[in-house]
């Protein structure tokens, strides 16, 4: 049984003897001893995102494609039992996956917590044939032409290798794979804590020939994977090897001696120092850090956006003169409890991982022979980083599913059925427009108007001259079946007057958009950021179809709004205590109990289109005499973000959840 065993483990100790925290102590205590996995519960709407794009499995079997894809896969997740300075310590990855679960404060995507409704795979060990069977069986019914399976060897010892032997020598398991040696010390992952280490990597010539006659079973079967020919090795930090030249040459010569014959070298494109490029036969891709986009100095963060790194992808999608690189992609990343300096991919969705991969796939196909159409995945199940393709209990199938869609160009959604029949017969939109740069007004209408259903619009401006000319433009071009301006102080920005003219007519409808003339010149891209916005939600008929249809087959879905791109903002957004104060304040007087963290996804712009069920309480009398009144705002000394991102706070207290989308500039 892998979740029981009652062994002192090494990382009590080491806490134990350096922090001396009694409490944690009892509780690390208690999680060894019992190891049932321990799923942390969203305490707020932080952690809410996106988790309502479950989706179920999908069987690719019938379709057929060149490209062979690689993923790539951990066999640490199984009981492992050391002795390391006179304790007997057991690992188990899923122990460590379970407490960083507990411990997060990065990551939305949690918990992280493995299986899907039918509880195909969940938590597993990779030692036994049947649970691998498993994984070949999804993986195979959705392209995956084989696994680059991690390799841990430290100077003749051989580490976590009876999975590896699964793979060899199981009849029910015949399935492509070949080796990357993970050389670097073992350590047990454990709250970002890099001393925990109890296997250390030590870099011997002489050991070439013990490593090769370890590995050389496995470079001989049929099963392993070649290019030209040529079994391969993959190497996962060549820049840590010292006297790495010499190193290569022997490992190529000793392959020789052993009769394995020309061997065909591969390592990380991030992992390779130039020193060594032409010692190494080709490179791939297991995380684009070349899409780097902002830098947490005080955290020594680095952070990489899923929507950025679309833009970027179609830029670095070129030829590498006299040297090979596979191309790869993340699914989803954050590295900040494996090591010190972390990487952080956020703003993840699945439909976001399926444009990325259309985009890698089609320069896989383009640039490479169809015999060595090789693409990476990382990877298969790297569950405490967050990157896998295995089904968790918050998207489920998501992720694979999303990748064969690519894989095979298929639809990224090929069951849009709209059954609009009630919005064409009765007035149940209502668009509030604030319009404080007039000039602005022709753009906005043009957009409105490619509603296509009945609506009806509010306006709101902040005097009587700029009332005049929205009026002159609108009465002679507007759509709607209704029409009113009103001159409302620019208070709050846009926010007031928005909630002044709809307090009292908001309850008449069942579907409310809000949008406004946002310049932003302070921002130096205000034209950009607005159009971006504008797009995504009244670009075109078919986009506005496209969030009714989620608004209507998906009862559960209250607010939708674009996702920040980080192309433009380069940081995450972050309300000081002052402000997190101040929405406690707000949010309990709406609903006694809710907590709010620091870090918030939230409507940049405060452009949306929800449901009026799901937003009610910001229209009711009692929220609209705290924004308008003043002095909540001096004793809390808020930002004037802080009102914005208590939308989806209203989201979730109505019994919502929120989506957001995302369509190319």
């Amino acid at each position: 049984d892998i979740f029981s065993q009652n062994e002192l483990t090494y990382s009590e100790y080491y806490y134990a003897n350096i922090y001396i925290k009694v409490i944690f102590l009892i509780f690390l205590a208690s999680f060894e001893s019992t190891y049932v996995p321990i799923p942390r519960l969203p305490l707020n709407i932080d952690n809410q995102y996106n988790i309502t794009q479950y989706e179920k499995n999908i069987d690719f079997s019938n379709y057929s494609t060149d490209i062979k894809t690689i993923a790539l896969y951990l066999p640490r997740f199984q009981n492992i039992s050391e002795r390391f300075r006179g304790l007997k310590i057991i690992l188990n990855e899923w122990k460590n996956i379970n407490i960083t679960t507990l411990t997060s404060n990065t990551s939305y995507h949690y918990p992280r917590s493995p299986g899907d409704e039918e509880g195909y795979l969940g938590y597993y060990d990779t030692r036994y044939e049947k649970m691998v069977k498993k994984q070949v069986d999804l993986a195979k019914s959705h392209g995956i032409y084989g696994f680059g399976i991690f390799y841990y060897w430290f100077s003749g010892k051989k580490f976590l290798d009876e999975t590896i032997d699964l793979f060899l020598e199981s009849k029910k398991i015949n399935f492509p794979f070949f080796l990357i040696w993970r050389n670097e010390d073992f350590r047990r992952r454990f709250l970002g804590f890099e001393n925990d280490v109890f296997l250390i990597q030590k870099y011997n010539i002489k050991n070439i020939y013990k490593f090769v006659n370890d590995i050389k079973k496995y470079l001989i079967s049929p099963r392993y994977i070649k290019i030209q020919n040529k079994p391969i090795i993959g190497i996962y930090d060549p820049s840590s090897i010292p006297e790495i030249k010499t190193f290569l040459v022997k490992l190529r010569l000793e392959a020789k001696k052993q009769g394995i014959g020309e061997i065909y070298i591969l390592a990380p494109s991030e992992r390779i120092p130039r020193m060594v490029i032409n010692f190494i036969d080709a490179a791939f891709d297991m995380n684009p850090t070349e899409y780097h986009q902002y830098k947490n100095l005080k955290n020594n963060e680095y952070y990489y956006y899923s929507s950025s790194l679309i833009f970027h992808t179609k830029i670095k999608n070129k030829k590498y003169e006299n040297y090979t690189v596979y191309r790869g992609n993340v699914i989803e990343y954050d590295s900040s409890h494996t090591t010190n300096v972390s990487i952080i991919y956020e703003e993840y969705t699945p439909k976001k991982f399926y444009e990325s991969n259309k985009i890698l796939i089609n320069y896989t196909k383009n640039t490479f022979p169809k015999n060595e159409q090789f693409y990476f995945l990382n990877g298969w199940n790297n569950w405490l980083e967050g990157s896998y393709l295995e089904p968790d209990t918050n998207f489920g199938y998501a992720a694979i599913n999303s990748f064969s869609k690519a894989l095979y160009n298929l639809p990224y959604d090929s069951s849009k059925k709209y059954n609009f029949a009630e919005l064409e017969k009765k007035v149940k939109i209502a668009v509030q427009a604030h319009v404080y740069y007039e000039d602005l007004i022709k753009e906005m209408i043009d957009k409105i108007n490619n509603i296509p259903f009945k609506f009806d619009l509010y306006i709101s401006t902040d005097t009587l001259p700029k009332k005049n000319i929205i009026e002159n433009y609108v009465k002679k071009n507007t759509k709607a079946n209704y029409y009113e301006i009103l001159i409302i102080e620019n208070q709050g920005r846009d926010l007031l007057p928005m909630l002044i003219q709809m307090r009292h007519k908001i309850t008449n409808y069942e579907y409310f958009c809000h949008i406004h003339s946002k310049r932003g010149n302070c921002t130096g891209f205000g034209n950009l950021w607005r159009n971006y916005l504008y797009q995504n939600l009244l670009g075109n008929t078919e986009i506005i179809k496209d969030i009714f249809n989620t608004f209507i087959s998906k009862e559960e879905i209250g607010f939708i709004f674009p996702e920040v791109v980080y192309k433009f903002i380069k940081m995450p957004f972050m309300l000081g205590k002052n402000n997190t104060k101040y929405l406690n304040y707000v949010i309990n007087k709406i609903s006694p109990g809710y907590k709010v963290g620091s870090i918030f996804k939230y409507s940049s712009g405060n452009m949306f289109w929800a449901k009026v069920d799901a937003i009610k309480q910001a229209f009711r009398n009692k929220y609209v005499k705290m924004v308008k009144n003043n002095d909540a705002e001096k004793i809390f000394n808020i930002t004037s973000y802080a009102n914005e991102v208590a939308w989806l706070y209203f989201v979730k207290i109505n019994g919502y959840l929120y989506k957001t989308i995302f369509k190319s500039i």
